[in-house]
């Protein structure tokens, strides 16, 4: 997930990303992006990048040790969320249109991992976007409905006076 320029300061925006693997988080990052993104799609994309170089490590990682395991392994493309339909539309089309001429060529590697089948990007409602927590604030019983889907138990505390 990414917020659209929500440092008042730089006008940059915010990524934040969880990674999972058998349905457990194992990777997370929340970071202000290094580039001013020019709409709410290249900030998606930017962070949909900055994520798929995490999926990559992983990916490379389980390998290695399935690897050495000598069990047969197939890993498949891994799935990447995302709630914004522009940003996967930059993903899925081949070529540069002027519309995605704002984003910098670092961050198209999210194409090549779409045509290698390392990735298979996928479109979320953003109620379901787990990475909204790590982004913005956002409602409580949303943080909680995003908590049990991070943590094994997630209970709210009550404040004390």
């Amino acid at each position: 997930d990414a917020s659209h320029g929500c440092c008042k300061k730089t006008a940059k925006s915010r990524t934040g990303f969880v990674l999972f693997y058998s349905h457990s988080p194992i990777c997370w990052r929340s970071s202000r992006q290094t580039v001013v993104a020019q709409s709410t799609r290249d900030a998606e994309y930017i962070a949909a990048s900055d994520c798929s170089r995490d999926i990559i490590f992983i990916r490379e990682f389980l390998q290695e040790m399935h690897q050495h395991s000598k069990l047969d392994f197939d890993l498949g493309p891994t799935p990447l969320h995302c709630d914004c339909q522009p940003a996967l539309d930059t993903i899925f089309k081949d070529g540069f249109s002027s519309k995605s001429k704002s984003i910098r060529l670092s961050y198209h590697n999210l194409r090549d991992l779409y045509q290698k089948h390392e990735i298979d990007p996928v479109k979320i409602p953003t109620e379901d976007n787990i990475a909204d927590i790590m982004t913005k604030p956002i409602p409580q019983q949303q943080t909680l409905k995003h908590c049990s889907k991070l943590f094994t138990k997630c209970v709210p505390q009550k404040l004390s006076s």
